[in-house]
């Protein structure tokens, strides 16, 4: 089985295909035959299983909910790691501004990114941290 045949599901529509990172993931944004829109990942010896990656979403889920599409599957098969999640929209924010410009759209889209880092750093920070340690 190839990693374009697993990122292919049953009746859904290809959008685009990503190449993700420096591990030769694919990404394929799918439409599927419901209308929803999700991002199958497709992996051939992952340095992060799925299964990891699934665990790593939901501790950040829990910080940033309305900011983490849900994974709606793992899978492992024929040595090619799966993951399938939401696609809340066909492009990234990096993606959409290096296309349009740094519109007052995606600047909010950024600012709203921002705070809820910030939001997220400050009410998990811990007593005992030292500036001075800093290199």
């Amino acid at each position: 089985m190839s990693g374009h045949d697993a990122g292919r599901q049953v009746g859904s529509f290809l959008l685009r295909t990503i190449r993700s990172g420096t591990s030769g993931a694919q990404v394929f944004l799918l439409r599927q035959p419901g209308g929803a829109t999700v991002a199958t990942k497709v992996t051939r010896n992952p340095r992060v299983s799925s299964f990891v990656q699934l665990q790593r979403h939901a501790l950040m889920a829990k910080h940033f909910a309305s900011h983490t599409p849900a994974v709606l599957a793992t899978a492992t098969e024929a040595e090619l790691d799966i993951i399938v999640t939401a696609a809340p929209a066909l492009c990234s924010l990096d993606e959409a501004i290096d296309c349009h410009g740094p519109t007052p759209e995606l600047h909010a889209i950024w600012r709203d990114v921002v705070a809820a880092l910030v939001t997220v750093w400050r009410s998990t920070a811990r007593p005992g941290f030292d500036r001075s340690t800093i290199c």
